[in-house]
């Protein structure tokens, strides 16, 4: 789906698809604080796109030094 096609706000298994990746691990994820957190918007939680996209940029890149406490906290 082109990124114009994907709303702002998403819920949590659109946010994972989004992804590319499990919504179990899109939790295991914003738990670790490695993503962001979802807005609350009454009791529906809606993850913002924009925000997806920086936290994706600042995942390493394949053989970027990273921190390995940084990945043990993800299983």
């Amino acid at each position: 789906m082109p990124q114009s096609r994907w709303p702002r706000g998403m819920q949590r298994q659109q946010a994972a698809d989004y992804l590319g990746i499990s919504a179990s691990w899109l939790d295991q994820l914003v738990s670790k604080s490695l993503l962001p957190q979802p807005r609350q918007l009454n009791k529906r939680l809606i993850w913002d796109r924009e925000e997806l996209d920086r936290a994706f940029e600042e995942l390493p890149h394949r053989g970027e030094d990273v921190p390995s406490n940084e990945w043990d906290r993800v299983s």
